[in-house]
């Protein structure tokens, strides 16, 4: 504080670097804050995103988990799957229906196969 008083009796320069070199470690704690705010926030975001990409896409947008796609539909009403209509499972995607055999085969491999590729 002293020398932040001692400079301000000198020049405005002076009193400017002075003031720098007291805020600046603040300065590098809230731009190391800030950033590891965000990157927490992306990797909780693209985690979800990632782990509903195993089961389906949303056509609309293919950005949004399902959670957030059914949020977008304004549906309150869900089917016992948890499924709203704009969501869409790998085997709908292809034109099969998601129940019954041929629908499960498809579900199964694309889980398998996404979940092999997120290993990697």
């Amino acid at each position: 504080h002293r020398y932040i008083v001692k400079k301000k009796e000198e020049s405005w320069w002076d009193l400017l670097k002075g003031a720098h070199d007291a805020w600046s470690g603040w300065v590098c704690v809230l731009i190391v804050g800030v950033l590891s705010g965000v990157m927490a926030g992306v990797i909780d975001i693209g985690a979800t995103w990632l782990t509903d990409l195993k089961f389906g896409l949303c056509p609309s947008a293919f950005y949004l988990n399902m959670e957030q796609c059914c949020w977008s539909s304004n549906e309150t009403v869900r089917d016992i799957s948890g499924n709203c209509t704009l969501w869409r499972t790998w085997p709908e995607m292809l034109g099969v229906s998601r129940e019954g055999a041929v629908g499960y085969v498809f579900r199964y491999f694309f889980y398998i196969g996404w979940a092999m590729i997120f290993s990697l």
